[in-house]
C-alpha cells in the first residue's frame, strides 16, 4: 500500500513575489555600494553591477517569468480543505529567506575588490523579475482571475518552481 505525504500548505504567489521583488533590489542596490565602497575602480564596479543585473535579468524573464505564465495556466485547483498560510506570515518567512541573501552580500562586500556589486547585480537582476512578474500577477487576478498559490517549503534554498494551484 502507498502511503502519500500530506500537502504541504499554500501561500498567496503573488505577496510572496511582491516581498522577494521589493527585498532582493534592495539587496542588490546595498551591494553596489559596498562594492563601490570597497573596489578599487568606482565606474569598473557600477558597470559590473549593471552588466550582471542586465544578463540574470534577461535569463530570469526568459526562464523564470515564462515559467510562472505557463505553469499558472496549467494550475489545478487548490484541494478542498489545505491550510493556507496567513497573508501576515508571508512577509516573515519570505523575510527569512532573504537573510541568505544579506549574508552572501556582506561577505562578498566584505572580500572587497567590488565582489559586492556583482553578487548585488545577481540579486538586483532575479528581484527586478520578481517585481515584474508580481505586478503581472496582481494585474491578472485584479482583473477576475483567480487566486495563484504556491506550495510553502521548509527549505531556505527552495526553488521558486514548487507546485503552483489556483482558487478553484
Amino acid at each position: 500500500m502507498r502511503v502519500s505525504q500530506p500537502m504541504r500548505p499554500l501561500a498567496s504567489l503573488a505577496s510572496e513575489l511582491r516581498v522577494s521583488g521589493v527585498g532582493l533590489p534592495l539587496l542588490g542596490v546595498a551591494g553596489l555600494i559596498g562594492g563601490v565602497v570597497t573596489g578599487d575602480d568606482a565606474g569598473r564596479v557600477i558597470i559590473s553591477f549593471v552588466f550582471v543585473a542586465v544578463l540574470l535579468g534577461a535569463v530570469q524573464y526568459a526562464l523564470g517569468f515564462r515559467w510562472y505564465r505557463s505553469a499558472i495556466a496549467a494550475a489545478p485547483p487548490a484541494p478542498d480543505g489545505v491550510e493556507r498560510e496567513p497573508e501576515a506570515q508571508t512577509p516573515r518567512r519570505v523575510g527569512r529567506t532573504l537573510v541568505v541573501y544579506v549574508v552572501l552580500i556582506a561577505g562578498a562586500i566584505l572580500t572587497g575588490r567590488g565582489l559586492g556589486a556583482v553578487i548585488g547585480g545577481v540579486v538586483f537582476g532575479v528581484g527586478i523579475v520578481d517585481l515584474y512578474t508580481w505586478r503581472w500577477l496582481s494585474q491578472r487576478e485584479g482583473a477576475g482571475a483567480p487566486m495563484a498559490y504556491r506550495e510553502i517549503s521548509k527549505s531556505l534554498f527552495a526553488s521558486g518552481r514548487r507546485p503552483l494551484y489556483i482558487d478553484a
